[in-house]
């Protein structure tokens, strides 16, 4: 049984009405880019990706992008129009690869390893898949 709060309790706990989504995003760069071009593919992501759509990042991105996305400013929530914008540009771009955006989950109490282990699956190849292209 849930507990009953009062509507400042629900605001402060950002619960009920107040809940807040995001979603989480993962993509490998390109094999054979260079140091720059790994800058320059990583910085367009955030200006025009992310930025661009009022939206912030929080995560890492080394030889593949790992994070989380939600909306730029306080108390707004993602919404699946977000999500498709993310992986909409992602998957326009030559630098990324084997893209995946989770599903819009709360931001505050979500079952981020769950929803992460989901999402790193997405972007595995199985094992024939590796032999078709290495062959």
């Amino acid at each position: 049984m849930s507990k009953r709060r009062n509507l400042r309790q629900r605001k402060k706990l950002r619960v009920a009405e107040f809940q807040e989504f995001g979603f989480l995003v993962a993509a490998e760069l390109a094999e054979g880019l260079d140091a720059e071009a790994r800058i320059a593919a990583c910085d367009a992501f955030i200006r025009d990706g992310i930025e661009a759509n009022q939206l912030t990042y929080a995560g890492a991105i080394v030889d593949r992008l790992d994070g989380f996305v939600s909306p730029e400013g306080n108390r707004s929530s993602s919404t699946e129009e977000h999500r498709r914008i993310v992986l909409d540009w992602l998957e326009r771009r030559a630098e990324f690869r084997a893209v995946s955006v989770g599903p819009l989950m709360d931001a505050w109490y979500g079952d981020f390893t769950a929803v992460l282990a989901r999402v790193a699956d997405g972007n595995r190849e199985s094992e024939g898949d590796q032999a078709a292209r290495q062959s």
